[in-house]
């Protein structure tokens, strides 16, 4: 803090010495008040000598809201207008000063100035208006331009990063003209397409797409100048289009393009991104040949199978579950249908439940009630259900341990599934399926033995031809 301090007291005091006392002069006011104080800019007229001696003839209002000081005040004390500039700008601009009284050509100056406390930039404009001896005249403006500076230098930044992601994204980005010419494109349309970025744009409109997709574009294109012309708002595009390559392959790409107008909604280019889809295809078909085979497949399996789909019925499912700690038993109303018994009474003792399960399917619960089995991992098994009433069902069980926060088992949550008719139904197919076998078996050793008859006569023929005389044969 100590060095800048220092740092700015020497330039003011440089400055302070270049500045003379004010000489008053006739009014040089370049405007009447009236419009100099409503100007976005604050107005001057200075006088330099060879030194660089300066002082204010003329400063208009509006150096007040520019600065931050009275400008009556800087017409009598210039330095009072040069403080309020940024101690490390001072040199150049006082610099600037003393080469205008030597070229005498008009300069422009942007530096920092410190107003309320605030860092603002502004720029100031000096032209050479007339010597009186050998003083230069000279007219000119200061203004703000703090906000536009934040704006050019957002604008600046916002477009670097545009133009590092269009030169290193892989989707190709381009902007062509309301007649379809190609006005920018990405670098990676090389990588796309095998052209580069200057032979691309150096294709005719279309150029870059087989003729069908060519012809959609303009189609599109077409569309949009004629939405302009009736008043409606330009729609953007979705769809898929074929690149044509330097190596005369065709990529597929997924394409999506936004209309840029202005305020009378004209078309002024188009803006898009296009993805390849060579990947995607490639998956497409992939998916297309495994359907096939599935499809093949599904229709073997139909046809094993067709006699028994009427026989089929979906076998009705129950939910339960077990809580470790309490051993509380929660059972849905289809748990006590496949049990035999009527939904809404209390879940039978353990004693009767038990009794329904084979020994696996009781062995398999209780280990997974101590935490032997892993949670979140299902089990299936497949097993007679003996009711109370001394009828038997097939059903297949399904469980998983679920685990408390800390890891130990809170408890078993599973279905219960009924598949006799399924499982009797296989059966009986089984069945069917080995008589028919047996039946091929049969007719197999038929075909047999009757080939070996016709097999032997044909020998007993053929002996007796040969031996025949040569007359007789004919």
């Amino acid at each position: 803090m100590e060095e800048r301090s220092t740092t700015r007291s020497a330039a003011v005091a440089a400055a302070a010495a270049t500045v003379k006392e004010p000489r008053r002069t006739a009014d040089k006011t370049p405007l009447p008040e009236a419009v100099a104080r409503n100007l976005p800019v604050g107005l001057f007229v200075a006088r330099s000598r060879p030194d660089g001696a300066t002082w204010f003839e003329y400063l208009s209002p509006v150096w007040d809201t520019i600065l931050g000081i009275d400008h009556r005040a800087a017409m009598a004390d210039p330095t009072i207008a040069f403080l309020t500039v940024f101690p490390d700008d001072l040199p150049g601009l006082m610099a600037r000063v003393r080469q205008l009284y030597v070229d005498e050509q008009p300069f422009e100056w942007v530096g920092r100035v410190v107003v309320h406390g605030a860092i603002r930039v502004v720029r100031v404009r000096s032209l050479p208006r007339e010597w009186v001896g050998d003083e230069l005249v000279t007219f000119g403006f200061i203004e703000d331009v703090t906000e536009r500076n934040r704006v050019a230098e957002a604008l600046r930044v916002s477009e670097e990063r545009h133009r590092v992601i269009a030169e290193n994204a892989r989707d190709v980005i381009w902007t062509v003209s309301p007649d379809g010419a190609i006005t920018f494109i990405s670098p990676s349309v090389e990588r796309l397409s095998g052209f580069t970025v200057d032979e691309a744009m150096a294709l005719p409109p279309g150029g870059l797409l087989m003729p069908e997709s060519a012809a959609a574009s303009a189609r599109y294109l077409a569309g949009i100048r004629s939405a302009a012309m009736k008043g409606r708002p330009a729609a953007p595009y979705r769809g898929e289009q074929a690149y044509r390559c330097k190596d005369g392959t065709t990529v597929w790409c997924d394409v999506m393009a936004y209309p840029v107008v202005d305020e009378g909604g004209r078309l002024i280019e188009l803006l898009g991104v296009s993805r390849d889809l060579t990947e995607r295809k490639r998956h497409e078909m992939e998916l297309i040949a495994a359907h096939e085979e599935t499809r093949s497949a599904n229709d073997a399996l139909r046809v094993a199978i067709a006699d028994l789909a009427e026989a089929q019925r979906v076998a009705q499912v129950g939910s339960w579950s077990i809580d470790a700690a309490t051993g509380e038993v929660t059972w849905s109303d289809e748990m006590f249908r496949i049990h035999g018994l009527v939904p809404g009474g209390p879940v039978p003792p353990a004693r009767i439940r038990d009794a329904a399960y084979p020994r696996e399917v009781l062995v398999l619960r209780d280990a997974a009630l101590r935490g032997e089995m892993v949670t979140g991992v299902h089990w299936d098994h497949e097993f007679d259900l003996h009711r109370d009433d001394g009828t038997v069902r097939r059903v297949v069980v399904r469980a998983e341990a679920v685990a408390a926060p800390d890891g130990t088992v809170q408890g078993l949550r599973g279905t219960l599934a009924d598949v006799t008719e399924l499982h009797e139904a296989r059966e009986a197919r089984i069945r069917l399926l080995a008589r028919r076998l047996e039946y091929l078996a049969r007719v197999e050793h038929v075909l047999r033995t009757d080939l070996s008859i016709v097999t032997g006569w044909a020998g007993v023929l053929a002996q007796d031809f040969d031996s025949m005389p040569a007359e007789d044969r004919r």
